[in-house]
């Protein structure tokens, strides 16, 4: 579904910064893969390109073997049907000034076209979908706790009704006991809606338990990719191990 075929990506200065050098995966329909390494290995960058915020400098990004570029350019709302993006702070990523209500209902408007009465009468729906309730509607986010607003968050990428969702270190700015309930409510919405989601995280026990297939970035390349329980129990790099040996042999 999403692929990335020699991917780079540079950025300017003196000397440039190599963010992706020649990366080259993909996600597939109904997959939970995760990217994974250290701070500055490029992950999010990759997760960017894919969504269509960010340009690459070299390679190809697609969406159903067309360039996301060519998407953006020829069917933008089409594309933003299909790929959603979760960010890192769910608070940061709502709007303080507008009411939850407004802000689900303004992808349902635009994305999937329900008239504004439909849009506004769909947001307790949506709420519904990551247990909240349709009182919650008419809050503002500051009345939201992290967990809360991030359920939020994953309600406005699902009123696109997507296929794939990425999550771009989404459950790290949340409580341990709240991260658990949040990888839960996105297996079930995975379950239901058959999403697909790239999931970026620094954090191998996160992924070990989320994930089905890893991909180990370091210094914008692929190092190791596979089976997540595979990389986990028997790296292949002395990076790879190095990353899970600091969370499993604590």
């Amino acid at each position: 579904m999403l692929s990335a075929e020699k991917l780079t990506k540079t950025y300017p200065g003196r000397p440039p910064a190599h963010a992706l050098r020649g990366v080259t995966a993909a996600v597939s329909a109904g997959e939970i893969v995760g990217v994974v390494g250290e701070s500055g290995s490029g992950k999010s960058t990759l997760a960017r390109i894919w969504a269509g915020l960010d340009d690459a400098t070299g390679g190809a990004a697609t969406l159903h073997q067309r360039p996301v570029a060519d998407w953006l350019a020829r069917d933008r709302l089409g594309f933003h049907r299909r790929v959603q993006y979760v960010f890192q702070d769910p608070v940061e990523s709502l709007n303080p000034r507008l009411a939850i209500r407004e802000q689900l209902a303004t992808p349902l408007r635009l994305l999937r076209g329900l008239p504004p009465a439909d849009a506004r009468d769909a947001v307790g729906e949506l709420l519904a979908q990551v247990g909240l309730k349709a009182e919650h509607a008419d809050r503002h986010p500051h009345a939201f706790s992290g967990g809360q607003a991030q359920r939020i968050a994953i309600a406005r990428a699902l009123a696109a009704r997507p296929e794939v969702v990425i999550c771009d270190e989404a459950v790290s700015a949340l409580d341990v006991s709240v991260q658990a309930d949040i990888l839960d409510l996105l297996r079930e919405l995975r379950a239901s809606h058959g999403l697909a989601y790239l999931f970026i995280t620094h954090d191998l026990a996160v992924a070990a338990e989320f994930c089905q297939r890893l991909i180990v970035l370091k210094s914008g390349e692929i190092v190791e990719q596979g089976a997540a329980n595979t990389v986990l129990a028997n790296p292949q790099t002395d990076y790879t191990r190095t990353l899970r040996d600091s969370v499993f042999s604590l």
